[in-house]
C-alpha cells in the first residue's frame, strides 16, 4: 500500500476512533432535558415552530409567565431574541423523531464540528516530509507542480505552499486537532447542554474549510457550500457575521492571485466572478428565512430581540479595559490550557511566513476576540457553565490550528518530533478529559432531577392546566406540555426588582425595558400584600372555573407559598422527588421537589392541634408578621433601623455595666 493510502487508512481509523469516543461520552451523560432561560428560548421556538408553524408565544393573561429571553412585540405576543438557526434544526428533529430528539442536535453539532477541524487542519497543514524536503532542496519535485490556477507549472516553494498545501495535507495534524477539540470540556457540556454555540463551531469551521479549499483551487461547489454555511454560523449566532471578514479577504487573495496568472481569454477571472457570485448566492439563500423572520417578529429585516433589549449597544472600550483580564485568564484555563499561548506564537508565525493562512485564520480569530472582550455581559462566576468563555467557542478550531502549525512546521519535522507532540496533545485530551468528566457529571445529575421532574408532571398534570412555580422550574417545564404558566416571582415585590431595575440602570441589560415598564405599571405600586391578595384572586377565579392548577415547588417554597395565599386553599401531595443542585465550589446540595393540586379548603381543615395545623399557623403568621415589617419600613423609612441601632446600643450600655458590677465586687474600692 503506498504510503500516503496508509496514512489517509491510519488517520481514517483514528477519526472513527474519536467518534466512538464521543459516542461513549454521549452515552454516559446524555439526558433529554434542559435547563436555563437560553435553552428556554431555543426548544420552546422550536416545539412551537412544529406544532403552530410559529416561534411567537401568545400568553393568555397579563401576568402569565414569559422566559426572560423572549421578548415583547406586541400586546400578549413574544419572540425568541436570539437568531433561529439552532431551533430550525430542532424543529426538524422534533418533526422527524418526536420531542427527545432536540436533544441529540448539540451532541450531533459536536461531532460535526470535531470531522470538519479534522478536515481543515488536514488542508491548511502541510506534510512534514515534502514540506521539508522543499525547503532543504533535497526533492525539488515537492516545489514544483502545478499551478492550480492556470494548469502552468511552477517552481516558487511559498506559492506552491500557499497555493497546494490543501493537495499536500497532513491526516495527523487533522487527527490531532479533532482530539483537542472534541475533548474540549465546555464544547461538550454545550453539546449536551442544549446550546447554540455547538452549531456556530460547526458552521464556522466547515464554512472556513470549503473556503480554504476554494481559495486553493477553485471551483463552485465549494464556493457554494463555502457561502452557505459560513452564513449558517450567522443564523446560530449574530457574531459570526464577523466571518465575513475571512471570506472577503480570501475572495480578494484569490483575485489577486487569478488576476497574477491568468492566461489570455480572461477565463480564469470569469470563473472567480461565477463562484463569488454563487458564494453570495449560497450565503443569501441561508440568510433570507432570518431577515423575513426579522421582518415579521420585530419589524424590519435588520432590527433584533437584541436590539430591542438595548444588548446591541452593549460593546465599548470602557468594558474592554475591565474585561481584558478575564478573558485572558479563561482562555488559558481549562478547555485550552496549554493551547492559547501557542496559539497566539502560531498566529504570528503565520503573519510573518504566510500571507493566506494568516488572513484567514487571523480575520476568523482577532474580530470577535477583541469585540467579545468589549462585551458588558462578562459576569466572573462560573458555577455549572463557562458563561463567558462561551462566547469565544467559534475560535477554539481557529486556536487549535494555529497552534498545531506551530508546533509541526516551525520545528524541522522528525520522527521523535512528531512522537512528542502527540504525547503534548495526548496529555492536554487528559486533562481536558478530566475536566470535562466532572463538569458532565454535574450537569447530567442536574439533568436527571429536571427529567424526572418532567416526567411527574407529565404524568400528573394534563395539557390545559395552570403551573404555579418558580421562574427557574418554568423554563424547563414550558417544554413538556401545554400549560399556563405563573411564576411566584411575578408576585413578589422583593424578587421583582431584578427585572424591574432594568430601567433604573444605566446601559444594557439583558432583560427588556417594555416588559419591565409592564411590571411596573402593573405591579410596581403594589404592596407585598396587595401582590398576595392579586395571585389568591387569580388562583381562585381559575379554580372555580374548573381549570386544574399545579404548584411545583421545594418544602421552604411551600411553606411560603402557603403563607401568602392563607386559607383560601388546600395543597394536595401528587408525587415528590429530589433534585441536585451544585454550590459555588461545586458541592452538590440535593433538594426535596413536590408535586400539588391546589384544591379550595371547603370543610378539608386540619386538627387544631395537630401538627399540620400548627405548621399552617406559622406560615400564615410568618407572612404577616413580614407584611407589617414592610409596611411600617414603607410609612417610617428608615425608623426600624435606627431603633435597631438603638437597641444595639443599650444592649451594649447593659453589658459594660454588668462588666463594671463584677469589676467593683472582686475589687472593692479602697477609701
Amino acid at each position: 500500500m503506498p504510503h500516503s493510502n496508509r496514512q489517509n487508512a491510519q488517520a481514517s481509523l483514528a477519526v472513527a476512533l474519536m467518534v466512538a469516543l464521543f459516542a461513549a461520552i454521549l452515552a454516559a451523560f446524555y439526558v433529554p432535558a434542559y435547563e436555563g432561560v437560553d435553552q428556554n428560548a431555543y426548544l420552546c421556538s422550536a416545539r412551537r415552530l412544529v406544532l403552530t408553524g410559529s416561534t411567537a408565544k401568545h400568553t393568555a393573561h397579563p401576568l402569565e409567565y414569559v422566559s426572560d429571553n423572549m421578548v415583547q412585540t406586541g400586546e400578549g405576543v413574544y419572540y425568541p431574541k436570539y437568531p433561529l438557526g439552532y431551533p430550525w434544526l430542532c424543529a426538524v428533529a422534533y418533526r422527524l423523531a418526536g420531542p427527545e430528539a432536540v436533544f441529540l442536535v448539540g451532541p450531533a453539532l459536536v461531532l460535526l464540528a470535531g470531522v470538519g477541524i479534522f478536515l481543515l487542519a488536514t488542508a491548511m497543514i502541510g506534510r512534514e516530509d515534502r514540506r521539508a524536503a522543499c525547503a532543504m532542496g533535497q526533492d525539488r519535485r515537492a516545489c514544483h507542480t502545478v499551478s492550480p490556477v492556470n494548469g502552468q507549472a511552477e517552481s516558487d516553494e511559498t506559492r506552491f505552499f500557499a497555493n497546494a498545501r490543501s493537495t499536500l495535507g497532513n491526516p495527523f495534524a487533522g487527527v490531532l486537532a479533532a482530539i483537542l477539540l472534541v475533548t474540549n470540556p465546555w464544547l461538550l457540556l454545550f453539546g449536551i447542554a442544549s446550546s447554540s454555540h455547538p452549531g456556530s463551531v460547526a458552521f464556522a469551521v466547515w464554512g472556513m474549510y470549503f473556503l480554504w479549499r476554494w481559495t486553493q483551487r477553485g471551483g463552485w461547489g465549494t464556493a457554494l457550500a463555502a457561502g452557505a454555511l459560513t452564513a449558517g454560523a450567522y443564523t446560530m449566532r449574530y457574531s459570526e457575521a464577523l466571518l465575513v471578514f475571512p471570506v472577503v479577504a480570501m475572495m480578494v487573495w484569490r483575485y489577486c492571485a487569478v488576476r497574477n496568472d491568468m492566461p489570455p481569454g480572461r477565463r480564469q477571472l470569469h470563473q472567480w466572478f461565477r463562484d463569488v457570485s454563487l458564494m453570495v448566492v449560497g450565503a443569501a439563500v441561508v440568510v433570507t428565512p432570518l431577515l423575513v423572520h426579522h421582518c415579521v417578529a420585530f419589524g424590519g429585516p435588520f432590527r433584533t430581540g437584541y436590539g430591542l433589549c438595548g444588548e446591541s449597544t452593549g460593546f465599548g472600550w470602557q468594558w474592554f479595559r475591565v474585561n481584558w483580564w478575564l478573558m485572558l485568564t479563561k482562555l488559558t484555563g481549562p478547555g485550552l490550557f496549554f493551547v492559547f499561548p501557542l496559539s497566539v506564537a502560531g498566529l504570528g508565525y503565520l503573519v510573518t511566513h504566510d500571507r493566506p493562512r494568516a488572513m484567514l485564520l487571523g480575520l476568523w480569530i482577532v474580530p470577535p476576540w477583541l469585540l467579545y472582550t468589549a462585551y458588558y455581559w462578562a459576569p466572573d462566576w462560573d458555577w455549572t457553565v463557562p458563561v463567558y468563555l462561551r462566547f469565544f467557542m467559534s475560535l477554539f478550531p481557529a486556536l487549535i490550528i494555529c497552534a498545531l502549525i506551530l508546533l509541526l512546521e516551525v520545528v524541522k519535522p522528525k520522527p521523535a518530533w512528531s512522537v512528542g507532540v502527540g504525547v503534548f496533545v495526548a496529555m492536554t485530551a487528559t486533562f481536558n478529559l478530566r475536566t470535562a468528566v466532572g463538569e458532565l457529571g454535574k450537569w447530567s445529575e442536574k439533568l436527571q432531577g429536571i427529567q424526572t421532574m418532567g416526567e411527574r408532571v407529565r404524568r400528573h398534570v394534563p395539557d390545559g392546566a395552570i403551573l404555579v412555580s418558580s421562574a427557574d422550574v418554568l423554563n424547563s417545564l414550558e417544554f413538556v406540555g401545554n400549560y399556563e404558566l405563573y411564576s411566584v416571582q411575578t408576585f413578589d415585590r422583593n424578587l421583582l426588582t431584578w427585572r424591574t431595575g432594568t430601567l433604573t440602570k444605566p446601559g444594557p441589560h439583558p432583560f427588556q425595558a417594555r416588559k419591565a415598564q409592564y411590571l411596573v405599571d402593573t405591579l410596581g405600586h403594589l404592596s407585598n400584600r396587595q401582590l398576595a391578595a392579586l395571585q389568591q384572586s387569580l388562583l381562585a377565579s381559575n379554580l372555580a372555573a374548573g381549570r386544574e392548577i399545579a404548584v411545583v415547588t421545594t418544602p421552604e417554597g411551600l411553606r411560603q407559598l402557603r403563607g401568602r395565599m392563607g386559607e383560601a386553599f388546600r395543597y394536595h401531595s401528587l408525587t415528590e422527588w429530589y433534585q441536585v443542585a451544585f454550590g459555588k465550589n461545586g458541592e452538590m446540595r440535593p433538594t426535596a421537589v413536590a408535586l400539588y393540586r391546589l384544591e379550595p379548603r371547603g370543610s378539608h381543615r386540619p386538627a387544631p392541634e395537630s401538627r399540620a395545623a400548627l405548621e399552617e399557623q406559622v406560615d400564615w403568621l410568618q407572612f404577616r408578621v413580614q407584611m407589617l415589617r414592610e409596611e411600617y419600613d414603607d410609612k417610617y423609612p428608615g425608623a426600624r433601623q435606627k431603633w435597631e441601632v438603638v437597641i444595639s446600643g443599650e444592649q451594649q450600655l447593659r453589658e459594660l455595666c454588668v462588666k463594671t458590677q463584677q469589676l467593683n465586687a472582686r475589687q472593692p474600692e479602697s477609701r
